[in-house]
Formats: structure tokens, C-alpha cells, sequence
């Protein structure tokens, strides 16, 4: 399924209907066949999922007007210290 993926990714672009295309339609087939047996199998793990994804795709659309009118100013992203992100070895 990644392999598709990269696929997909490495091939360029151009107009019509060409190998980018093709492999795009085998890259979603491949995806399809993975997911389709997870719902057979796992149901209500993938309702919850489902429930889930929709619920944080959900607030990211309410919350995005808000950060369109009231935009982050730059003290927002100095809170955390870039420090603490580097590896004590």
C-alpha cells in the first residue's frame, strides 16, 4: 500500500489520461482491498474510527473561520522554547 503510494508520487504529471493516472487508479484499488476486510472484520472499531475522524474533520471546520478572522500572532508560536524539542544525548 505504501509502495503504491510512492508510486503515485513519483511519477510526473501531464495533461490527458497517462501512467500518473493508471497508477493512481491501482494505488486506490490497493487501498480499497486493505480497508474493505477491516470493516468486514472490525465494525464497530471502524464505526468508532469513522466517528472519530469525522468529529476532528468537523471541528477543524468550525475552527477554521475563526483563525481566518482572528489570525495567531507571533508570541503564539514563541510559547514553546525550541530547546526542549532537541534530543539530551
Amino acid at each position: 500500500m505504501i509502495g503504491s503510494g510512492m508510486v503515485c508520487q513519483a511519477l510526473p504529471y501531464q495533461e490527458g489520461f497517462g501512467a500518473k493516472q493508471i497508477a493512481w487508479l491501482v494505488h486506490s484499488a490497493v487501498v480499497g482491498s486493505v480497508v474493505a476486510p477491516l470493516t468486514l472484520l472490525g465494525g464497530p472499531l471502524m464505526i468508532r474510527a469513522a466517528c472519530y475522524t469525522a468529529g476532528v474533520v468537523g471541528g477543524n471546520t468550525v475552527l477554521l473561520p475563526f483563525s481566518l478572522i482572528f489570525p495567531f500572532s507571533r508570541e503564539f508560536f514563541l510559547v514553546v522554547d525550541s530547546n526542549q524539542w532537541k534530543l539530551k544525548c
